[in-house]
């Protein structure tokens, strides 16, 4: 296998937290030369992701939800790594698959535990 890795990064930038995640993977980008990078305004109107296929790439970096057909797609192409905004199960991904993955009812719940034991007990979210 090549020491380059194809990163496919597609990301809504209309909001800070997709330029903030973009900041930050350029950052990291730049001190691992063996990265290659394709990155995609993840605007519902652009390209969508399935159009990069034949690309290759090694991960995704996605924020929105990806379906197991186009993820099925990419594996078959040489996918071996996941990284969503959102937690979604992906149960059939297969053995070679990593996903990583943000719990929001985790997060949540660990702001509501940490609001409660400094004594606040009327808020909402």
């Amino acid at each position: 296998m090549s020491s380059l890795r194809k990163i496919l990064v597609q990301i809504d930038f209309r909001q800070s937290a997709g330029r903030m995640a973009i900041s930050g993977i350029l950052r990291y980008a730049a001190m691992h030369p063996e990265w290659d990078l394709q990155i995609l305004d993840g605007h519902p109107a652009n390209a969508p992701i399935r159009d990069f296929l034949s690309w290759e790439p090694s991960a995704i970096v996605i924020d929105t939800p990806l379906d197991i057909k186009s993820i099925s797609q990419f594996r078959k192409h040489g996918l071996r790594a996941l990284a969503t905004f959102h937690r979604e199960e992906y149960p059939n991904l297969g053995i070679g698959i990593l996903h990583a993955g943000c719990d929001h009812r985790q997060i949540v719940r660990t702001g509501a535990d940490f609001l409660h034991r400094k004594g606040i007990t009327n808020f909402a979210f």
